[in-house]
């Protein structure tokens, strides 16, 4: 390849890379890693691949194609602003997505994919992200093997990631305006 066509694919990069900084859902953020106890070297290989952010006035965020969630994050008042961190899964085939009904704290509180699914995307409507709705995407060689609820995080925590070898497959919420955030968090059972 010569040296002007590199140039320009460098700075066609650089002006996507600058037009799409900041625009929520936009663009995927890229973070350094943090290395834990319980990570594995193929955790430390790949960075994570937060989504945009989404609350009631912005649309939902979904994880690029052939990734499922394995982490959550939320910010605002009553946690208000959602997004997921993402990942891919070696040898994991996913298949159609749908999307869950809205839940809230006041009603029925929690919202889980199908033992074939994992969840992939997030919404929010009404004020403070009072209700929730999950994108779940099947997988077509895999199921989840029992899964087990996280502790409650809110927008004064950091963070949440499942545990090495664990992925999302729930959510469910407690506290005004879903201020409180679970996360249902599964093996990987392959077929």
């Amino acid at each position: 390849m010569k040296t002007s066509s590199k140039l320009n694919l460098f700075l066609c990069a650089a002006l996507v890379s600058m037009m799409t900084a900041g625009v929520p859902g936009c663009a995927l953020e890229q973070e350094d890693v943090e290395i834990e106890q319980d990570m594995t070297p193929e955790d430390t290989l790949a960075p994570k691949a937060w989504t945009g952010w989404t609350a009631d006035d912005l649309a939902p965020v979904t994880c690029p194609a052939g990734r499922i969630a394995r982490g959550a994050d939320c910010d605002g008042s009553a946690c208000e602003y959602l997004r997921l961190d993402c990942v891919p899964v070696s040898g994991l085939v996913l298949g159609e997505s749908s999307w869950s009904d809205w839940f809230s704290e006041e009603g029925s509180a929690y919202r889980k994919c199908a033992a074939d699914e994992w969840l992939t995307g997030i919404a929010c409507d009404g004020g403070d992200c009072d209700n929730i709705s999950l994108q779940c995407t099947q997988s077509l060689n895999a199921s989840a093997n029992a899964g087990t609820w996280s502790a409650y995080y809110s927008e004064e925590d950091s963070y949440y990631r499942a545990p090495t070898g664990r992925y999302l497959r729930g959510v469910r919420c407690t506290g005004g305006d879903c201020d409180n955030m679970s996360y249902l968090h599964s093996s990987i059972h392959w077929d």
